[in-house]
């Protein structure tokens, strides 16, 4: 691999952590190994692009090419990604909406426990009732023995 095509390499890796970090860019999980896949990438354009099939090197002009080609799947994986995600927690909301009115009818639930007896995910649910607080409301509840301990309680439940 080239210098420049290292220093090519190096630049899509900071670009991508300061689009994480500034929040353009979300699912880090996703979007994390940018850098290792565009090396590969160009490596497989370096193979391809040789006549003996045998590179010497990656060059400058293949990384170039393998970020472009990164880069643009990165941008249409966060695409597909976020489509998928409003539908999940459309779907999620209006099964913890009829849950919440004709299970419990209106009464406060801790997030806790609809997890744990529903399966419902506690970040979904608090990300659902912030969102949504013309149909949900949340409040958070001390422990009835303070001197034992114990964290508050998320509860949420149906305004009806």
């Amino acid at each position: 691999c080239t210098s420049d095509a290292r220093a090519v390499f190096l630049k899509f890796h900071n670009d991508i952590n300061e689009k994480m970090r500034n929040g353009e860019m979300p699912y880090e999980d996703e979007l994390g190994k940018g850098r290792e896949l565009a090396i590969r990438t160009a490596l497989c354009i370096a193979v391809v692009g040789d006549k003996n099939a045998k590179p010497k090197e990656v060059t400058e002009s293949d990384a170039k090419k393998a970020v472009e080609i990164v880069a643009w799947c990165q941008v249409n994986l966060i695409k597909e990604i976020r489509g998928y995600r409003i539908k999940s927690l459309a779907d999620i909301a209006h099964r913890l909406e009829k849950l919440l009115s004709e299970d419990y009818r209106g009464e406060w639930m801790a997030i806790r426990y609809l997890q744990n007896a529903h399966g419902s995910h506690h970040s979904e649910t608090k990300q659902i009732a912030e969102s949504r607080k013309d149909i949900f409301e949340t409040r958070r509840v001390l422990p009835d023995n303070q001197r034992k301990g114990g964290r508050p309680s998320l509860e949420i439940r149906w305004r009806g």
